[in-house]
């Protein structure tokens, strides 16, 4: 049995006037809660060591998820099956927790639990099981598998879940991008890699589709009182200017960010759909919707979000705009602890919340530390408000269920307690048509209209068509919630007996109320619906009743009534009616529709063309009006003229836009050749007219620096396996000019096919120096590329490990991987030789030296393990110098450490950005020192391969001719992917070249960036990346 803890320390100050805030000093650490509420531990070791997840059953019992602090990959989870679920009781009734008992063992890592009938429903990838304990003696004595995802990631994030409905449906997330196959509930089948909310009746059955989106990993999911649905998720967006991870919500249809391949063929309504609440690298995860006011008035149906790396509860007060839900955001609760990772939050019977605190031991995919801590273990804390919270039999034990009839139990779905209600609606679902009358009755007679509300979700929980046709008085009730929970229960039944009921109605509706018509109307209408729908668009509309309108128009599937809206007098109803008619089967939209819509005056309307010319790309034959007339505009600058270059380089290897530009590469106007020149360097051309490669080597006779530059860019986007020997001979004298810029000769050089370069010694003497740590990070990178990518003599390839001793870490790996791959022993000998004095070379993985080298035979194998040996103790030396560098953390100065972030020493900013400044290649660090600790902060810098940020996970693919490639995957589309290889280079493989993909244990960050920085350096760093709050 655990202790009894010692009585919290409370305190008293303001968070931000006027708001008071208390402080209690509890575990070692502080929390600040809500002036008037304190925080008291319920729950921890010896009963439950690191808690993820739990819910309570009727009696009060709560089942924890209990993580055995395994961090390992999902499929090696898979086979450890080390997690357990603990059945916690509160035997004496003081609310604190103080029996334990092994409720199941032996679980894969488990993200999810759910009491719903008497069993516990548990998601533990690829599974969701049903657990029973059939006997009551606290063990579950029944394990079945309710739902087969089939899939298991390496960051186990498949599946989270499931949630209990109002609707009493299960709902659960997938995340990842695993391909998974599902039968629908409306009978079509879903093949799909992207992220989704499902949900099934507890009986089985077919699944259906809430949402899809292209974030990684959605989480919890809750509902509003009128059944509007809300997630947690990371990755909403590609991080950038302190946005990534928030609370999305979730409407039916909708298509949500990040936008990558995943999304490919997904039917939409123009734009992603948009978040709720952004909280930048928050990883949120557990979320609660408040039934009850004892916290205070103002709290009833808010909702709380737990964020694992910003250590708080988050509140939101949630209200709505026309369609789309408003949040109102602060904290709920905060610990000034590092540890206090926040897994789960949930009500208790009595209106007090429960907070689960899983520990130290998770770093999968979403890393605080880079180490693995699984000794900081968790507990469960309870908050509540002082002098409030005295329920008399707050689970409604006393009450004899089994014994009323329905007329009794009704009233008991206006209970002040919400359990009872909870269990009132349920039993009166489950009674089917001996319920329904009492709840017709009651729905017509009751005042309350949170009565009301419970009664409609009573008999959208019953499943006879007695209680379809009941709901359908709500329709009128003068409650908009009310509205809203029967338009919810109509669209989930596919009741097609409301459609003329909603039909009537759907005009005098509310914004909010219309939304979800709209979607019963897509769900159940028929064509006579479409007009009326796409009417009620308008100029100013938000985007969710936007969203609902057009897709109710795509999913009744009838082009033509469509088709009769295109031209209307509502520019709204227009752009309405192009996207419903581009993505509904068979809609055969013209391509003049869309060419007309980017010509208009109207804004909305020109972006909607161009979002239909994206679906379609070989509709960019129809832009050469289009762009012969605007690339000569001069009236056209800035940020128009960027967006031009963007939508030109996006189809000038169309073929009429590649004719048009050769025009334009003769104008003999400066500015329209260097901004085709620009279009064509931005792109890879599958085939090259002459008046192409003619206005290249015009370019390439510049005296003007810039325009040369393009030239040579654009030349490199031509050349193909052969480039024209005109071309390739102009591009070796520009190399040759001494009296060119570095990077221009290199540029050049590069440009040229590596089977024609003339790689010889005087070559290689005359490059090799552009490599050197010393010179501009863009010049190192592209002499890298040289040296690794050409085909040089053996010879050659003998010299080339000279130049590590004077490579940066940031380079170091690529160079001696290739070297390694030339499989010539020789050259491997030299690449050993070089790395013994080089002080970069102990920033290699010891483990990616011993796999590179050992091939290559005894002799070479041999000379690796001096190498190997010095790279550990060099590890231990770091780990051990961050505890020196923490003790002098407070010399550290943001202004100085702002210059090293943007250094060329350091090159954070390479790959990395801070608000508008920096690279797209690692994480976003805007308001990373929310998130991150000083020690978190020198741990990634120092060894950023012991752990990856989920997206940035590298992996190693080896190609059909040999090659090997490593990096991180910045999109797929299911037939190519983009990977990035360093902090300047991407390339893009076909899936069709693809041997073999596997993970990498290298980061494409570099180690050692401790060997160019100074002690002083590095704290400076520290400090200012702390800042970036």
């Amino acid at each position: 049995m655990i202790d009894r803890f010692a009585a919290p320390v409370i305190l008293f100050c303001l968070l931000a006037a006027p708001l008071q805030a208390a402080e209690v000093t509890l575990d070692g650490q502080t929390f600040t809660v809500p002036d008037g509420m304190t925080v008291e531990r319920v729950a921890g070791p010896p009963l439950v060591d690191r808690p993820i997840h739990a819910d309570f059953d009727e009696q009060g019992r709560l089942y924890v998820l209990d993580s055995s602090g395994s961090s390992a990959n999902g499929p090696e989870q898979l086979k450890e099956k080390s997690h357990r679920i603990r059945q916690l009781t509160d035997t004496d009734n003081d609310g604190i927790f103080d029996k334990s008992t092994v409720f199941a063992d032996k679980f894969m890592f488990p993200e999810g639990a759910c009491w719903h009938d008497g069993s516990l429903y548990v998601a533990a990838p690829p599974e969701i099981w049903k657990l029973t304990d059939s006997d009551e003696d606290g063990i579950a004595d029944r394990r079945e598998v309710w739902f087969d995802g089939k899939t298991l990631t390496g960051c186990a994030n498949d599946l989270h879940g499931p949630y209990l409905g109002p609707d009493g449906f299960l709902y659960w997330a997938k995340g990842a991008f695993a391909e998974q196959d599902h039968e629908l509930i409306n009978g079509d089948s879903l093949n799909t890699r992207a992220a989704h909310l499902f949900r099934r009746h507890p009986a089985g059955g077919p699944i259906g589709n809430i949402m899809t989106g292209g974030m990684d990993n959605p989480v919890e999911i809750v509902f509003t009182p009128g059944g509007e649905r809300v997630f947690t998720t990371t990755f909403l967006e590609h991080p950038q200017e302190g946005k990534r991870d928030g609370l999305i919500h979730a409407v039916y249809g909708g298509v949500y960010g990040k936008d990558h391949g995943v999304l490919n063929g997904v039917p939409r309504t123009g734009t992603l759909m948009p978040a709720l609440v952004h909280q930048g690298a928050s990883a949120p995860c557990g979320l609660a919707r408040l039934e009850t006011a004892h916290l205070g008035k103002s709290y009833r149906n808010n909702i709380f979000s737990c964020s694992f790396n910003k250590h708080r509860v988050f509140r939101h007060q949630i209200g709505n705009d026309g369609g789309m839900l408003t949040s109102v955001n602060s904290d709920f609760l905060v610990s000034d602890s590092p540890d206090f990772h926040p897994t789960d939050v949930f009500e208790d019977a009595d209106g007090s919340v429960l907070v689960i605190n899983t520990g130290g031991w998770y770093k999968i995919c979403c890393p605080t530390s880079q180490f693995y801590r699984p000794e900081i273990l968790g507990a469960i804390y309870r908050v509540r408000k002082v002098g409030s919270h005295d329920v008399t039999d707050p689970r409604g034990k006393t009450i004899e269920w089994n014994s009323l009839p329905a007329q009794r139990l009704v009233p008991l779905l206006g209970d002040q307690r919400f359990a009872v209600r909870n269990k009132a609606r349920k039993i009166l679902g489950e009674m089917g048509a001996n319920s329904v009358d009492s709840l017709r009755i009651a729905l017509s007679e009751t005042d309350d209209a949170q009565h009301r509300l419970q009664i409609v979700w009573a008999l959208c929980q019953n499943q006879t068509d007695a209680a379809r046709v009941a709901i359908h008085t709500a329709l009128d009730d003068v409650n908009e919630t009310v509205v809203h929970a029967a338009l919810h229960s109509i669209s989930l039944h596919l009741d097609k007996s409301a459609a003329t009921e909603i039909r009537g109605r759907f005009l005098d509706f509310s914004n909010y109320n219309k939304r979800i018509a709209a979607e019963c109307l897509g769900r159940i209408g028929s064509p006579m619906d479409v007009p009326m729908l796409l009417n009620t668009l308008t100029t100013n509309i938000d985007r969710m009743l936007e969203h609902s309108l057009i897709y109710a128009a795509i999913e009744i599937g009838d082009s033509d009534p469509i088709k009769t809206l295109v031209n209307s007098s509502n520019d709204a109803t227009t752009r309405g009616a192009l996207i419903a008619l581009d993505q509904t089967p068979n809609g055969n939209l013209r391509p003049e529709l869309a060419i007309n819509a980017i010509q208009s005056n109207n804004v909305k309307m020109q972006e909607t063309g161009w979002w239909l010319i994206a679906n379609h790309p070989d509709w960019a034959a129809f832009l050469t009006n289009y762009f012969s007339q605007h690339v000569r505009d001069k009236q056209i600058e800035g940020k128009q003229r960027q967006q031009l270059l963007q939508r030109l380089t996006q189809y000038i290897d169309t073929p009429e836009i590649l004719r048009l530009a050769g025009e334009l590469l003769r104008t003999g106007d400066p500015s329209t050749q260097a901004f085709v020149l620009e279009a064509i360097g931005n792109t890879k051309l599958a085939s090259v007219p002459d008046s192409i490669k003619d206005g290249v080597l015009r370019g390439l006779a510049s005296t003007d620096p810039t325009a040369l530059s393009l030239a040579i860019h654009a030349a490199t986007a031509i050349r193909g396996d052969k480039l024209n020997d005109t071309l390739q001979v102009r591009l070796l004298a520009i190399y040759q000019d001494k009296t060119n810029p570095a990077e221009v000769r290199l540029a050049a050089f590069s440009a040229i096919p590596p089977t024609t370069r003339p790689l010889n010694a005087d070559t290689l003497s005359d490059i090799r120096r552009f490599a050197e740590a010393s010179q501009p990070l863009p010049l190192q990178s592209l002499t890298v590329d040289l040296l690794v990518t050409s085909p040089w003599p053996t010879a050659q390839w003998r010299e080339i490990p000279q130049v590590i001793g004077t490579l940066g870490s940031i380079h170091l790996r690529r160079v001696v991987t290739t070297l390694a791959k030339t499989k010539e022993p020789q050259t491997a000998l030299n690449t050993l030789s070089a790395l013994a004095k080089a002080p970069a070379a102990t920033t290699l993985n010891p483990e990616e030296v011993q796999q590179l080298f050992e091939p290559l035979g005894d002799e070479v194998f041999a000379r690796t393990a001096p190498l190997i040996e010095r790279i550990k103790a060099e590890n231990q030396e770091r780990i051990a110098r961050i505890d020196q560098l923490l003790k002098n953390i407070e010399t550290g100065d943001v202004t100085r450490g702002q210059k090293v972030f943007h250094s060329a020493k350091a090159a954070c900013t390479a790959c990395h950005r801070i608000a508008y400044l920096g690279g797209r290649v690692g994480p976003d660090l805007t308001r990373i020192g929310q998130i991150r600790t000083e020690r978190d902060l020198l741990e990634a810098v120092l060894f950023p391969s012991a752990s990856f940020v989920q997206s940035f996970e590298p992996v190693s693919i080896i190609t059909a001719d040999g090659q090997v490639y490593s990096g991180v995957i910045r999109d797929d589309n299911g037939h190519t992917i983009v990977l990035q290889v360093d902090a300047q280079k991407q390339i893009r493989l076909l899936h069709s070249e693809i041997e073999e993909q596997r993970s990498s244990p290298t980061s494409i960050m570099p180690a050692g960036l401790d060997k160019h920085l100074s002690d002083q350096q590095l704290i400076d760093l520290i400090k200012f990346l702390k800042a970036s709050q």
